[in-house]
């Protein structure tokens, strides 16, 4: 005998109440299987096992369902919706642990100076529960031998310097090495510009391990906000040195000579002096120039000597006085067609305009070796 089931149906076709009667809808038997199997999942969660719920797309496509939206609906009528988005939820949080943590291990081989952030911070930075779960993720991923070895080197560091060979390292001495004033215990920079300001930020967080305090102040000049990066920290300005103006050149050849020996670097430390010094002209129908303007002849100078280590030809330094605020400033220009695309290919400025324009000096094709910017 065939065991089959039938629902009846209350139909509005004809006049008066009628009735249909039909095999029951596959439907019952699709929420069945997923329910099933979405119940198991939660049990072996709750069990202490790491397990992945595929995406609503990828069960409607599964168990037959025609969209996603209808297996989040028969979830939810079966009061599973909840503990579903709560294990996707762990599970993305768990993502951005291990892909965090994945990058700061490869960063370190690449031999760039990270610090790796406590399980404290790290669970902070990623929005996770807390330092325990993030200990957790690292252990079952096998990510926490690796975290511990690399928190034990910048242990044995210790007080002795937070300065280790790097790029981020290299630009933000270039930044406050144009800009910055660095001298017991206290680092402070300004600037108009939103870009370089929050590059700071990011990159002071992450190298000296204390976040910058910001505070403005308007220039009565223009009426423009400064925006104002102080750190307090005598171990961070022990390790970078006397950054004030007579004693800025010497502390980066004496202290952080690694700079001047590996055109990575070195190209790092005029980035962050472009950043905050530098800028690009472009005009149609003139020659355009990469410049950076200092207040002294020999910084000017050694600017000058970096590039040319950089494979800059023919770098220019030029002079004038400022009736208006009685002062001589020094003009260190690059116009050669072949320099600008040298200077341009070697760096990426944080700040939006500056690396606008210098993509327009990659792009362009020279006619007898002159700019022509906007005749494309």
């Amino acid at each position: 005998m065939i065991n089959q089931s039938f629902t009846i149906e209350e139909t509005q076709e004809t006049p008066g109440n009628t009735f249909s009667v039909r095999p029951a809808s596959s439907k019952f038997a699709k929420a069945k299987a997923l329910r099933s199997y979405v119940t198991e999942l939660l049990e072996r969660k709750r069990q202490g096992e790491t397990v992945t719920i595929p995406a609503n797309r990828e069960l409607a496509e599964q168990f037959g369902y025609t969209n996603s939206e209808s297996v989040g609906n028969s979830l939810r009528a079966a009061n599973l919706l909840q503990g579903v988005m709560a294990i996707k939820q762990e599970n993305h949080r768990a993502t951005k642990i291990i892909d965090y943590a994945t990058e700061l291990l490869e960063r370190r081989q690449d031999s760039e100076m990270v610090a790796i952030p406590t399980n404290r911070e790290i669970a902070q930075q990623i929005g996770s529960k807390g330092r325990d779960y993030v200990g957790q993720v690292l252990k079952k991923a096998g990510l926490q031998q690796a975290i511990m070895t690399a928190r034990q080197k910048d242990r044995e560091i210790g007080e002795e310097s937070l300065v280790v060979p790097s790029a981020e390292w290299a630009w933000i001495l270039g930044v406050l090495s144009g800009k910055g004033y660095v001298k017991d215990g206290n680092i402070t920079i300004s600037s108009k510009n939103k870009d370089l300001l929050e590059a700071i930020e990011r990159t002071g967080e992450f190298l000296f391990r204390k976040t910058p305090s910001t505070y403005y102040r308007t220039d009565l000049t223009d009426g423009k906000k400064h925006g104002i990066k102080h750190l307090g920290s005598l171990r961070v300005t022990n390790s970078i040195g006397d950054l004030t103006q007579h004693n800025r050149l010497q502390t980066v050849v004496d202290k952080h000579s690694w700079i001047l020996k590996d055109t990575r670097y070195l190209w790092s430390f005029i980035g962050g002096l472009f950043d905050v010094r530098g800028y690009v002209f472009l005009a149609e129908g003139k020659t355009g120039y990469i410049s950076f303007d200092f207040g002294n002849r020999q910084t000017a100078y050694f600017m000058a000597e970096l590039l040319v280590r950089g494979g800059i030809s023919r770098p220019l330094v030029y002079s004038f006085f400022r009736e208006d605020k009685n002062d001589e400033r020094f003009l260190l220009r690059i116009s050669n067609h072949e320099d600008m695309q040298k200077f341009a290919n070697s760096i990426s400025p944080k700040v939006a305009d500056k690396e606008k324009r210098l993509q327009r000096v990659r792009e362009h094709i020279p006619k007898k070796n002159r700019i022509s910017v906007d005749s494309r």
